[in-house]
């Protein structure tokens, strides 16, 4: 399966450019549209578990409280489409330096994320309202954990996972709309699967505004005895962005 995925995902993502390129020539009148969310705002709680060698340490911060322990952050969203197709990438860098309670004691935690994707997107209907999904999704995982007497435990690790998904858009009014959005995936990773929830308010010709829910979840692990890593942990939280178009 997440050999399936993988190749189905990256094989489709090296087609794109040609079968987009083909459009360009074969439909002259349609013309491409942008979308760019720069320094969007998901205030991501986790929930969930890491282990190195035979140390877990749970993690477990609300998103309410994802601000106080925010070290550092940067996003940004690209869309751009042409007819039935388009590309969108997204890139998310969020540092953390929560607390968390190992074998009875309390630690401090440094955890840093630097999440990459890349999908193309195919619009099978006339409608435009359904839009099929298939990418990859790279995490970029740094996590220490100071357990007192000067003893730090660094974790230093990447993963790579195809996905396939889905993105459902419902226009309730002139200005406003709903985008249900659900993936699921494999690779290096046990399963990763993402879902959101958004609704589009456009405010001008060229600018709208952004609310709603995420939902990202990582199942990975590797390696035995004291290289023993894995990283179970759920991503969550609201949504909130500026997208300018043109």
């Amino acid at each position: 399966m997440k050999s399936i995925l993988k190749n189905v995902a990256l094989s489709s993502l090296l087609s794109t450019s040609a079968v987009m390129a083909q459009a360009d020539s074969g439909a002259s009148e349609e013309k491409w549209d942008f979308a760019l969310a720069p320094l969007y705002l998901w205030s991501t709680g986790m929930s969930g578990s890491s282990t190195m060698g035979d140390k877990t340490s749970p993690i477990n911060i609300e998103f309410k409280d994802a601000l106080d322990n925010m070290d550092s952050a940067f996003t940004i969203h690209f869309e751009a489409n042409k007819g039935k197709w388009g590309i969108l990438a997204d890139y998310m860098h969020i540092g953390l330096a929560p607390e968390a309670e190992m074998d009875g004691q309390s630690v401090a935690i440094d955890v840093t994320n630097n999440i990459y994707e890349v999908a193309g997107i195919y619009r099978p209907g006339e409608q435009e309202d359904l839009e099929l999904l298939f990418g990859g999704r790279w995490l970029d995982f740094k996590q220490g954990v100071d357990m007192g007497e000067g003893k730090n435990t660094l974790v230093d690790d990447s993963w790579f996972d195809a996905y396939l998904g889905a993105r459902y858009i419902w226009n309730v009014s002139k200005n406003g709309k709903f985008m249900f959005r659900g993936d699921v995936g494999a690779g290096e990773s046990n399963l990763v699967w993402n879902s959101s929830i958004l609704f589009d308010y456009r405010v001008h010709d060229n600018i709208s505004l952004l609310t709603g829910y995420r939902w990202l979840d990582y199942d990975y692990d590797k390696g035995e005895g004291d290289d023993y890593f894995s990283y179970d942990v759920r991503y969550e939280g609201p949504v909130f962005a500026a997208n300018f178009n043109w």
